[in-house]
């Protein structure tokens, strides 16, 4: 089976967002304090949804990037949402255009489901 273009597009979206909400939930867990590991986790799962997506773009890509980062500074929205929990928008954006130079340099521009 071959996805198309739009569902591609679509199973990156999703894959990005069902990541970021699982890394926001972690995050937002009382006791976890482990930034480095929820940035190393936000990098990651944008460039992956760039990649399922097959993003060449950076526009797709900011798109990609703000599904996964944003959900850490809206669960804290009941509090008081600071330049650390914003800051997790960059860090998700940042890999989701690491995403677009990898796509860029795989052979076929991604990879095919089969």
């Amino acid at each position: 089976m071959r996805l198309s273009a739009t569902g591609r597009r679509g199973l990156g979206a999703l894959f990005a967002v069902v990541a970021g909400v699982a890394i926001a939930w972690v995050d937002s867990r009382p006791g976890f304090d482990a930034t480095a590991i929820t940035v190393l986790a936000l990098v990651i799962a944008a460039a992956v949804g760039v990649v399922i997506a097959g993003a060449r773009g950076v526009g797709p890509a900011l798109l990609i990037g703000v599904l996964v980062g944003a959900w850490i500074p809206l669960l804290e929205l009941g509090g008081s949402p600071g330049a650390a929990s914003l800051a997790a928008l960059g860090f998700a954006v940042t890999g989701a255009l690491g995403g677009v130079v990898a796509v860029r340099l795989l052979p076929g521009g991604g990879f095919t489901v089969r």
